[in-house]
């Protein structure tokens, strides 16, 4: 197990350290790329009246130039992936997701810029995995709803990953819940014939 499960007469807790990747991307005064990129998207969502969108979006490029240069952009992206894996809370969650995807897409779009224009400027040279970010979508949506469900499965994303959705799926049907099954099976693409 990543954690200690802490049992009592009403509750369940689970503790476990804090991963490398969440405190990368949530110590306070952190200047690791993933920090950045998070801060960047954070003030761009943001509603504050003083910030007009052509400041908000001067920062956002700012950043994710500087993130560009340092050719660390998809590095902190997978990062923010990474970390989102690791967060219990949807909201938090649903930013670290937005983050990555915000870098992601910038990478790409300087990747295309760079080869259309034949620029000599330094360009983000790092592979990503285009598979990464919907695995880890379909892992958050399926350990949130069996955390959410009836009866509750607390599981954490190393968990589930080792022990696979099917096993998971099983599990859940064992507790009686097939809606919640049937739910995971379909949020993995797992067929009665698989």
């Amino acid at each position: 197990s990543d954690g200690l499960r802490l049992l009592s007469i009403g509750s369940i807790d689970f503790v476990e350290l804090v991963s490398k990747d969440t405190e990368r991307v949530f110590s306070v005064g952190s200047t690791h790329g993933s920090a950045i990129l998070l801060n960047s998207v954070e003030v761009d969502q943001s509603d504050q009246p003083s910030d007009s969108p052509s400041m908000k979006a001067m920062q956002r490029h700012s950043a994710i130039e500087l993130l560009m240069e340092d050719n660390t952009l998809v590095n902190s992206a997978e990062t923010c992936l990474a970390a989102a894996r690791h967060e219990w809370t949807i909201r938090k969650q649903q930013g670290l997701l937005r983050s990555a995807s915000y870098g992601f897409a910038y990478a790409d779009a300087f990747q295309e810029e760079a080869v259309y224009t034949q620029e000599p400027r330094k360009r983000s040279t790092a592979m990503r995995d285009s598979s990464l970010f919907p695995r880890t979508a379909t892992t958050l949506r399926v350990l949130n709803a069996v955390r959410r469900g009836t009866p509750t499965v607390l599981i954490t994303a190393a968990e589930f990953i080792e022990l696979g959705a099917a096993a998971l799926v099983d599990r859940v049907s064992a507790f009686g819940d097939d809606k919640l099954a049937f739910r995971v099976a379909s949020f993995c693409e797992i067929s009665e014939f698989s």
